[in-house]
């Protein structure tokens, strides 16, 4: 089994995979192909696919962290898939079988909503993330004050006050 094969059947599994396709590997590394082909680009978007259409089905899991075990090996596929596009499909490049010219356009409609759908799912997780933080902060600021409220000015217990935030892993300047 090919390398490729054996990372494109991980990819379809809901397990993200490290390492990147052979194909990816080649143009994200800035060695050109030799003869790059519309196959090889198909196959870069279908890697593509397949790696945004299982980070999506992990964010909408709720398993953010997915995203960023991905992340290198998307920017790789999407370097490759700009340089092929740009060797392949520049001005002057001879014409492309009807049949490819569909499976191109059919994978880039998919590719681009599957894209728009991430970037929503991560701006969700992100704002969720964010809330989270902002709940812990304000209820941190609350023990705080209240814990204030008790020494009434007395500023002689502020010193108990931050040795006590300070065993805990804290510290009162937040």
């Amino acid at each position: 089994m090919s390398r490729t094969a054996s990372v494109n059947r991980a990819v379809r599994s809901s397990r993200p995979v490290r390492g990147a396709g052979a194909s990816a590997e080649r143009a994200a590394s800035g060695a050109a192909f030799a003869q790059p082909t519309i196959d090889d680009l198909i196959r870069v978007m279908r890697e593509l696919h397949d790696l945004v259409a299982s980070e999506n089905d992990a964010l909408r899991r709720g398993l953010p962290a997915a995203a960023v075990e991905t992340t290198d090996r998307k920017e790789k596929l999407q370097v490759a898939f700009r340089a092929l596009y740009r060797q392949l499909l520049r001005r002057g490049a001879p014409p492309l079988p009807a049949g490819q010219v569909e499976q191109l356009q059919g994978l880039g409609t998919t590719l681009r909503s599957l894209a728009v759908e991430n970037a929503a799912r991560l701006e969700a997780a992100l704002s969720a993330s964010q809330q989270r933080i902002d709940q812990v902060m304000n209820a941190l600021r609350t023990k705080i004050a209240e814990d204030h409220s008790g020494y009434r000015g007395d500023y002689g217990n502020v010193q108990a006050l931050r040795a006590h935030f300070v065993d805990y892993g804290r510290s009162l300047d937040v």
